[in-house]
């Protein structure tokens, strides 16, 4: 978004009154309010303007001291208070640049160091139940040698006649037989944990001078400040 630019700015008279010595020219003295920001806008750099360049022969500076009551010369602007949606800011007239400045106060990275215990994982598992699995037989199969794996009908018992045991690898139960596997199933417990104890320890940070706002969008929708302006 761009910038605030002069003509963002708006000023208004409440009062004034004007002081002569001498025969030399009066000293006027105004209250007046200046008004800017719309939460869109950004803070210049180095300050919002009062003052812009020339405008059909008549200088901005001349218009915004004309704008506040003096059609010669803005001697000196005092901020006397701002309006509440701009507390927080600290503001300040640059009378060199005849602008503007915001202030606020800087960011830090809180520093320091943590300590403690962490907290200790700890599963109790419970006792699993009794199960059981079930045998899987090939029937119809050939006469049986002496190496061929059966279950004679008269005895129930698993057996083959040559005297070498036989095993029927886990994966091979659908087609040679052997035990069929059941469903895994979900080991049961419980999961505790001890308490996590934890000290964070500040390291104290030095006094720091308010910085100027940065080059990003202005929050207050406006900033009105109420100010006493000098001038003739």
């Amino acid at each position: 978004m761009p910038d605030i630019a002069y003509s963002n700015v708006t000023f208004t008279v409440i009062g004034g009154m004007e002081r002569k010595a001498g025969g030399v020219r009066g000293l006027r003295e105004v209250t007046a309010t200046i008004a800017f920001g719309n939460n869109t806008l950004t803070y210049p750099t180095n300050g919002v303007p009062i003052t812009g360049a020339s405008h059909l022969g008549v200088t901005e500076l001349v218009r915004a001291c004309r704008a506040l009551g003096f059609p010669e010369e803005l001697v000196d602007l005092i901020i006397l208070d701002q309006s509440n949606n701009a507390k927080g800011y600290k503001f300040e007239w640059d009378k060199t640049n005849n602008k503007i400045k915001v202030f606020v106060s800087a960011g830090f990275t809180p520093a320091g160091a943590v300590t403690g215990t962490a907290a200790a994982q700890a599963f109790t598992g419970s006792a699993l139940a009794a199960h059981n699995h079930d045998m899987k037989v090939i029937g119809g199969q050939a006469a049986h040698g002496t190496s061929t794996v059966t279950v004679p009908a008269a005895t129930d018992l698993l057996g083959k006649e040559e005297a070498a045991d036989a095993d029927i690898l886990g994966a091979d139960y659908a087609t040679k037989g052997g035990v069929v596997p059941i469903t895994a199933g979900t080991p049961a417990g419980t999961n505790a944990a001890s308490a996590l104890t934890a000290t964070f320890a500040g390291t104290a940070v030095g006094a720091a001078g308010l910085a100027e706002h940065a080059n990003a969008t202005f929050v207050p929708n406006p900033a009105t400040l109420r100010v006493l302006a000098r001038g003739y």
